[in-house]
């Protein structure tokens, strides 16, 4: 299955970004570019195709749904280059897991290790950096065991999110159904003044 992009201009909820803080490190004898935005590394995705022997085409990867938005930036590498598809270090993982969990474990625990190097105290609890919940409070797939990440998929599974998360769940729903009433009932406030405009005129 080929993926394409979402119809929105961009797949990622970033901002195209010119910048000139793009370096690159070594994974095997493969090169990869690392650009920091907002303080935060992210890694090129044509460079973690071209090492692992994937095709241009593996790229399209980073629009499945699992992948969440803020894993993906799309970066300027130069005046007028079109935009490359950058990734954070938990969306490398969630990309090598797409493409090839199983072989893809040293380049994702590489691309750990890389990122306490440029981001050494990141905040606490940033999805850009850690692994995350998804949206409606669901641990995301299990990391394999040499990936770099397993430690952190069971700290997120004992976290105070994971375990209430049906409290949370329950409270976005209610969140959610309010605002549908309040709209509703604005809707339903407006048809009226408008009516008794109408009548008036």
């Amino acid at each position: 299955m080929i993926r394409e992009p979402p119809e929105a201009a961009s797949s990622s909820n970033n901002t195209e970004t010119l910048t000139n803080l793009i370096e690159t490190r070594s994974f095997k004898d493969h090169s990869v570019r690392i650009a920091m935005l907002d303080g935060i590394p992210h890694f090129s995705v044509a460079d973690i195709c071209a090492a692992m022997g994937w095709p241009e085409a593996a790229e399209r990867e980073i629009y499945d749904p699992s992948v969440p938005r803020h894993a993906v930036a799309d970066v300027m590498e130069a005046p007028a280059a079109p935009a490359a598809k950058y990734l954070t270090t938990p969306g490398v993982w969630n990309f090598v897991r797409l493409m090839d969990p199983g072989r893809g474990q040293g380049i994702s625990r590489w691309a750990k290790q890389v990122s306490t190097e440029f981001c050494p105290q990141p905040a606490l609890g940033d999805p850009r950096m850690f692994l995350s919940l998804t949206a409606d409070y669901s641990l995301p797939e299990k990391p394999y065991r040499f990936s770099g990440w397993r430690r952190e998929w069971y700290e997120l599974q004992s976290s105070d999110d994971y375990v209430n998360r049906f409290a949370l769940r329950r409270t976005t729903t209610d969140q959610r159904l309010a605002a549908q009433i309040e709209a509703a009932e604005a809707a339903r406030l407006a048809a009226i003044a408008e009516r008794t405009g109408e009548v008036s005129a």
